[in-house]
């Protein structure tokens, strides 16, 4: 059989092997005389660590083989509870601050695994397409221009000040898709719409919700004291068509409140959290606040709603009154899912097949909804 990847030129070689993990981008050396040097013009730095000997013989070996070449994208998750050598520092410092042609960048290293802090200056690539960074040590950074950055996912960020986050948003101009979680911030920059934002995922922050007024995928946490100026929305979002909420069950008001500005929502999903409730320490609503049957229905859940999906359902009264709200007002609704209901066994409540039979009585006048049990 011929050898048709070896007759092709070094540089297709090398974009093919791009898409591999290192690891096995090195192990292409033993090939042939050829392809015993052309892994280390590779653009692409691709690690998983998750012991010593891995993380010195190949990590080491491939940063020190490659030079000062630049690289197009650079993933690291580091795993494993070694620490990272002062040679080896310098070494990834140098390789993140000499790639301004980067366009993907994805770090993940454990804040016990070293000491390790990345280079502001990665918040200047201007070539930067996709910036995910989890439990990673930041500079101070005074300047950010990401002009072509898409996606960024920020996570578990050690910085020395608070990231003013409006500030970092405004410096991306092109973003679609955002996650952020777990972040000390501040939000005094100027506010600027993000209008090519589609994705957002936000956990225990709070920002101006202008800011996501045109996307179409949202998710984001409702049980924080912080998120109770979410009542007073003075908008629509218009193009949201998926919402997840996590939610204690005090919050189920405020749910249909944010259901009534979301004219166009075709997938729900609710994660029920008890436990936060009395982890923040939230208060109850007051008696006349206690969850009821809004008078009116949301034009999401007469017109468009085709999923919904209940997490951690424990069979509770406010649960199971919403489940049935959904089940008899979402007239095009084509799946309902109930998720972890095992925990009904394990608690000795009502059984299993008695809380079945109880949600699928609500499904009576449905000839079009499937109810699926998880």
């Amino acid at each position: 059989m011929a050898d048709l990847i070896s007759s092709l030129p070094d540089e297709i070689i090398c974009y093919i092997l791009s898409f591999l993990p290192s690891p096995q981008v090195i192990a292409t050396s033993v090939l042939s005389k050829r392809w015993n040097f052309l892994w280390r013009s590779v653009p692409s730095l691709d690690f998983y660590i998750d012991n010593k000997d891995f993380w010195y013989s190949s990590l080491c070996s491939f940063l020190v083989s490659h030079g000062d070449k630049p690289f197009y994208r650079i993933r690291l998750r580091c795993y494993c509870s070694l620490h990272i050598t002062e040679s080896m520092e310098i070494q990834i410092q140098t390789a993140l601050s000499g790639s301004r042609s980067v366009q993907i960048l994805d770090l993940y290293c454990r804040w016990s695994t070293s000491n390790f802090v990345i280079p502001s200056v990665v918040f200047s690539f201007k070539t930067l397409v996709t910036l995910k960074l989890e439990q990673i040590r930041v500079e101070c950074v005074s300047f950010v221009d990401l002009p072509l950055l898409k996606i960024l996912h920020l996570k578990n960020i050690i910085y020395p000040l608070k990231i003013d986050l409006l500030e970092l948003l405004s410096a991306c101009p092109n973003l679609e898709d955002l996650k952020v979680k777990r972040l000390a911030f501040e939000a005094k920059g100027k506010f600027n719409p993000l209008s090519k934002l589609v994705r957002v995922n936000i956990y225990g922050i709070l920002l101006p919700w202008e800011i996501f007024k045109d996307v179409e995928v949202l998710k984001f946490e409702l049980v924080m004291p912080i998120c109770r100026p979410i009542l007073s929305l003075n908008f629509d979002f218009h193009n949201l068509v998926q919402l997840q909420l996590y939610v204690g069950l005090n919050w189920l008001p405020v749910v249909f409140k944010w259901l009534n500005h979301c004219p166009k929502l075709q997938s729900l999903v609710i994660s029920f959290l008890k436990t936060h409730v009395r982890f923040y320490n939230l208060p109850r609503y007051e008696e006349e606040d206690v969850w009821s049957y809004p008078e009116t229905i949301p034009a999401c859940i007469s017109s468009h709603l085709k999923t919904c999906r209940l997490k951690h359902y424990r069979d509770s009264e406010d649960e199971f009154q919403f489940a049935r709200y959904i089940l008899e007002n979402a007239k095009y609704l084509q799946t309902m899912k109930i998720r972890n209901i095992h925990y009904i066994r394990n608690r000795h409540t009502r059984k299993e097949e008695d809380m079945k039979r109880k949600l699928s009585s609500c499904m009576e006048r449905s000839d079009t909804c499937t109810l699926l049990f998880e």
